[in-house]
């Protein structure tokens, strides 16, 4: 769906072969984070600390964002507008608790999940020095081994839950 200006954002509603598209999207774009992500942790995984693997953890929890949005988007995008999907989501962005269970409301499979969403949680919001050595001296850290792991169990989760939706909605068509 191409953007054209605040209207088609406001009256166009997505039919199901739309859905289908921005899901495609949205999970090349949250794969492309996953590279990013998986790249930047071996790259520092032989430095000690959590200042070091900072950009990996961040990018690592921006990709989590961006499975649970994804299958949000596929879930409940179909006879919205973009404008009405936005607005939903609106409250939820960045924090991966709040987007979790938005995702159990549809699948609660999602359950499965909580464990690594918590973990996650405490750096959702590190925009600023403080924050990262608030999170160091109180929470510690854990391998890089450990981040890539998560990122590997969301993706093929959030996958197969999205691949069994998009069948569903080719069978109806």
């Amino acid at each position: 769906i191409l953007y054209r200006g605040r209207k088609f954002l406001t009256k166009y509603i997505m039919s199901e072969k739309d859905v289908n598209v921005e899901t495609k999207k949205w999970l090349l774009m949250a794969e492309r984070f996953k590279r990013a992500s998986y790249l930047c942790l071996k790259d520092f995984a032989s430095y000690s600390g959590v200042s070091a693997q900072l950009p990996g953890v961040f990018l690592t929890t921006f990709t989590i964002e961006l499975y649970l949005k994804t299958f949000l988007l596929c879930k409940c995008a179909i006879g919205k507008s973009l404008r009405e999907i936005h607005i939903e989501l609106k409250d939820k962005r960045h924090n991966l608790k709040s987007l979790l269970d938005e995702c159990i409301k549809y699948d609660n499979n999602f359950k499965k999940l909580d464990n690594i969403i918590q973990k996650y949680k405490k750096y959702s919001f590190i925009r600023y020095p403080d924050e990262l050595y608030k999170i160091i001296y109180e929470k510690g850290y854990e391998s890089s081994s450990d981040y890539v792991d998560d990122l590997i169990n969301i993706d093929d989760f959030v996958k197969n839950c999205i691949s069994l939706e998009i069948k569903e909605i080719k069978r109806s068509i």
